[in-house]
């Protein structure tokens, strides 16, 4: 066998080592979506209407159970129940971080659990400018709008169920129990989701 010869077929053998390794690689990462709502409370006693929109990226660090995950939040709150205050709508962008893991584990349907944090920023708007204050007097209207702006942390607790169809290129997931809580302030939602196995392989790992 010459020289050339060699060359090639050690070169053919790297070219497929390092494909399977790179697949192996790739079948560990996730995108991940959610769409949610609830409620919160915190130091104003009124309860508040919550919609969320998450979007993140999940990275298996072990057997295809337990991920790590970084994703961005989106959320909408507003003031309701009473109607003697003013309107108030707050809008979030939260950066959270997280580890997922399937609990219990049945042929395709798991518990899964999930623990983290958070930091996040929010801008609040008070009032739409031309609204009477019925818990002081229908005489005093406020005609500002008031701005604010907020940063908070706080820790994230969620537990439903992941549902891995046959193929494993995807997972739904139902949270009817997802907690965020920060200073002063604990959000009730629940969620449904979508996991998107970034190249549609198989995981290598064995449950």
């Amino acid at each position: 066998m010459t020289m050339k010869r060699k060359i090639i077929i050690i070169t053919i053998i790297a070219q497929c080592f390092i494909g399977s390794c790179w697949v192996s690689a790739q079948s560990k990462n996730w995108l991940s979506y959610d769409v949610g709502a609830g409620m919160s409370t915190g130091d104003d006693p009124l309860f508040i209407n919550v919609s969320t929109v998450v979007v993140g990226y999940k990275r298996v660090i072990w057997k295809d159970r337990l991920r790590l995950q970084p994703a961005l939040e989106f959320g909408s709150s507003w003031k309701g129940m009473k109607t003697d205050l003013r309107d108030e709508v707050t809008n979030s962008l939260r950066l959270k971080l997280s580890l997922d893991y399937d609990l219990i584990y049945y042929k395709k349907i798991s518990l899964n659990v999930a623990a983290g944090g958070f930091v996040g920023y929010s801008r609040t708007l008070k009032g739409t400018g031309a609204e009477f204050n019925s818990a002081m007097s229908s005489d005093i209207m406020f005609n500002v709008s008031e701005y604010s702006d907020a940063f908070n942390c706080g820790a994230l607790l969620a537990a439903g169920i992941r549902i891995v169809p046959w193929n494993k290129e995807c997972a739904f997931r139902i949270t009817p129990l997802s907690l965020c809580v920060a200073r002063n302030r604990l959000e009730f939602r629940a969620l449904i989701g979508l996991d998107v196995r970034l190249n549609g392989k198989e995981a290598n790992t064995k449950k």
